[in-house]
Order: structure tokens, then sequence, then C-alpha cells
């Protein structure tokens, strides 16, 4: 929705944030499409700073509705079937883990860096024994925010509270 993070006396929304949805699709399609050594950093930083003026956003790399449609996640798009055997202290690194966990870094560091004034990280816990998926959401956003902090921290409260 145009101009949702906008004030309402210029016709906007009137949240203090929007989610800047387009990133973590850009993300999935580098991944299907291109090498790692293909990807084009101009159009990837132009994706993640191309926003309006004025609208505060919060960014993510990736989000649960890729796995939950039948995607996958950025790590197993980066590693695949190795996560299941190799992921493991007591196995030895493998180049494929290695270079895995390497970009996924620097894909979460990026997207922080450029992508807009908070940042969105899903965690999924997985319940041992069951096939239940807990989503976790934690919104990053710059301390000095005193308003968004505080609703952070309720959020942060009432989930552990559960």
């Amino acid at each position: 929705m145009p101009a949702i993070a906008r004030p309402v006396m210029e016709g906007g929304g009137g949240f203090d944030y929007r989610l800047a949805m387009a990133i973590p699709d850009k993300w999935i399609q580098y991944l299907k499409e291109y090498k790692d050594e293909e990807w084009n950093m101009g159009n990837i930083v132009f994706t993640l700073t191309n926003r309006r003026h004025g609208e505060k956003y919060v960014t993510y790399s990736e989000s649960h509705d890729q796995a939950l449609v039948g995607d996958k996640t950025l790590a197993f798009w980066l590693m695949d079937a190795e996560m299941y055997t190799n992921m493991s202290i007591l196995s030895p690194l493998t180049p494929v883990i290695d270079r895995g966990i390497q970009l996924h870094k620097i894909i979460r560091l990026i997207t922080h860096a450029l992508g807009g004034e908070g940042y969105l990280n899903f965690m999924v816990q997985i319940t041992t024994g069951t096939s239940h998926f807990h989503n976790i959401i934690c919104l990053i956003i710059p301390v000095h925010q005193q308003k968004a902090e505080q609703r952070f921290t309720m959020i942060a409260q009432s989930y552990h509270n559960q």
C-alpha cells in the first residue's frame, strides 16, 4: 500500500514503519537463478535502498512464508542436503557448509546495513518429539527510538509469559 508509513495528514496510513517485502524475494531469486559469483551487486544495492524518502522501513532477509509455501529457507538454498549430515561439530567442516554459512552471514549483513531503519529476524524453534514449529520474530530497531523499543519489550515479555 503506497504511503502506509506516511503521516495521515499527508494522505498516508500513519504507521511508523513499513515492511520491505521485496527483499526476501530478491534473495531467493538470486539463489535460484545465479551462482554467487554472478551476483550483480549494483542490482542488490538498488533493491535494498529503493524506498520512498521519509518512510521508515523494516527489512528482513527471509520469512517463514517461504518455508510454509514449500520453498526452501536461505540456509537450505545455500547448503541443501549437507545440512543434514555436516552441520555437527563432530563432523569436519565441508566447503559447501563453510561457504553456505559465510554467504548466509553476508546476506543478513548487507540486508541489515542497507535495507532500512529496522531489521526483522525470523527464527524457527523446533520442539523435539513433535512436528510443531514455533516462529519467533525478533525485531531489531535502533535503541534511540524509544517507542519502538518499548513495543519490542512488551512483545518479548508477552511471548515469554506464554
